[in-house]
């Protein structure tokens, strides 16, 4: 099965927001993996494309699914009628900020964070308050004490949270959870929590969804998920939304009336094939995944100039390049044939991003880049 994660997808010519026009670089960056789709997904889809392509409902197949998957992954029951559908989670997140958040209140976020989920805020026209991580004990841990300092703001209203984390690779055990669900009921705060990488954990790690804690932290969290990166198809889409409080849920659907496409035939069949066929592809990748990480902390970890910390969850390395005395070291390595996502983005100066689901072979390459300019 190794063989099928080890093949080099040339994706230079398809178009690829990640490849396009970059035949002489190696591109880790746009969080889309570079593994070929699992094949009872890739056959559903062409046996489906076989016929009518009409318009279809959302089946009960792909409700049950998610609710038994709830139950059985994170010992969460949730209801068929909570669940929202929609093509993305960014999409989700936006209107989140515009329906839930006043023009006088505010929003909470993690730094540095994937940046759709502070650029909801900002799109929003609405404030935005930051709080840093910071690494303890080898790992990156979320700031309680400035959290909870923070959450006495009274115009602070929602807080957005990114679990597992992208781009520290953070997985929040259950003390943390516990401790973050605590402070947001006594602060009577909403929660808008993306768990898209909520499939992407390792070393026996079980993610905890932040509404699967009791009735009152999940009467007060919208819970986005998704198959998309977890099964290797993010150009199809495909999220849908966890929302057990039903004012919150009646709101969410009255105010984004007209504004959330439906889902297409060819996503819908993907996500529920992802969900019901691909639990072993899916612990297969896992298992691959975990190896690259710690390829990449082995031959990155030995490095004096540059820092990494071992991720948790999703397929993420933050990269710590403060120390090399460089200004710009993501332009330096793309001159070298290394191109990374430069952490300014996500709120990180001097870090950058390392997508590695790919074949090690092309990382292999990357650290030997990387290892020629900063070792």
């Amino acid at each position: 099965m190794r063989e099928i994660f080890d093949k080099v997808n040339n994706r230079v010519t398809s178009n690829s927001s990640k490849w396009t026009k970059k035949e002489n670089i190696i591109a880790l960056t746009i969080g889309d993996s570079d593994f070929s789709l699992p094949s009872p997904i890739r056959d559903s889809l062409i046996e489906r494309v076989d016929q009518v392509l009409g318009y279809d409902n959302i089946s009960e197949s792909l409700n049950d699914l998610i609710v038994a998957r709830a139950d059985s992954l994170y010992d969460w029951k949730i209801e068929k009628n909570w669940i929202v559908y929609m093509p993305s989670i960014v999409l989700g997140l936006n209107l989140c900020c515009r329906i839930f958040l006043d023009k006088n209140q505010k929003a909470i976020s993690e730094l540095p964070v994937y940046p759709p989920i502070f650029n909801a805020v900002t799109n929003a026209n609405r404030c935005l308050k930051t709080l840093d991580s910071y690494i303890s004990d080898g790992r990156w841990t979320f700031n309680f004490e400035r959290f909870s300092d923070l959450t006495k703001e009274k115009a602070l209203k929602l807080v957005l949270l990114c679990n597992p984390q992208n781009p520290l690779g953070r997985a929040m055990n259950k003390e943390e959870i516990k401790r973050l669900a605590e402070i947001c009921v006594e602060n009577d705060l909403l929660v808008c929590s993306d768990e898209m990488h909520a499939d992407i954990v390792y070393e026996k790690r079980k993610h905890i969804p932040l509404a699967s804690l009791g009735e009152s932290i999940s009467q007060r969290t919208i819970t986005f998920m998704s198959p998309s990166k977890s099964h290797a198809m993010s150009g199809l889409g495909g999220a849908f939304a966890v929302i057990p409080n039903d004012k919150l849920r009646e709101r969410f659907l009255s105010e984004s009336k007209g504004l959330i496409p439906d889902l297409n035939i060819l996503t819908l069949t993907a996500m529920e094939v992802a969900y019901a066929e691909c639990d072993p592809w899916l612990h297969k990748m896992l298992t691959y995944l975990e190896g690259n990480r710690n390829f990449l902390m082995t031959n990155l970890g030995e490095l004096k100039s540059i820092k990494v910390t071992e991720p948790e969850g999703t397929y993420f390395l933050w990269i710590d390049f403060r120390e090399t005395g460089r200004n710009h070291p993501s332009k330096d390595l793309l001159l070298k044939g290394l191109e990374l996502s430069d952490g300014v983005h996500f709120g990180g100066e001097g870090f950058l991003r390392m997508n590695y689901a790919c074949p090690r072979s092309v990382l292999g390459e990357a650290c030997g880049i990387i290892k020629d300019l900063f070792d």
